[in-house]
């Protein structure tokens, strides 16, 4: 894949230098489109770049050619009190693209889980509360049964 990078001439908006490159990284560029500005710059030339250049060994050369040089490193951000609130900014994944896993489901409780007393008919769930008898005596595919309901107070804060 091929990829091009430009310097612009910011006083005058024009293009200065528009390399192509093959390379991953734009690191690699730097050096090279500022060794083909050398010309254009001038003692209150200052160069700009995004943090996609920023390296240790760019900045070592941009030393060492005595350029005036912003790069923004890659914590930039993290760093930055203005940045704090910027994750609210962001779109949030689309639902048709996003293919993380869901959630697992929370797990159900079983009937071991709770305390049943026959003699006076009364349930209680694992988090000590006691449930709500529904109904008489229920027939469920052939078998007799109770059946016991939560208050929503109860449940609803329940894991």
């Amino acid at each position: 894949m091929v990829q091009g990078v430009a310097a612009v001439d910011a006083n005058h908006q024009i293009i200065v230098e528009a390399p192509a490159h093959g390379t991953g990284s734009e690191q690699e560029v730097l050096v090279p489109v500022v060794t083909a500005l050398q010309p254009l710059l001038t003692d209150d030339t200052y160069l700009t770049a995004d943090a996609g250049y920023h390296s240790e060994a760019n900045l070592q050369q941009l030393v060492e050619l005595k350029i005036t040089a912003l790069i923004a490193d890659p914590d930039m951000r993290k760093r930055d009190e203005r940045f704090a609130t910027q994750a609210r900014h962001q779109q949030p994944p689309d639902p048709l693209l996003n293919k993380t896993p869901k959630a697992s489901l929370p797990a159900v409780f079983q009937p071991d889980d709770f305390t049943y007393d026959a003699e006076v008919r009364t349930c209680v769930c694992p988090a000590g509360k006691s449930r709500y008898r529904k109904g008489k005596n229920l027939v469920t595919n052939g078998f007799v049964s109770e059946q016991f309901r939560g208050g929503k107070r109860d449940c609803g804060p329940c894991p």
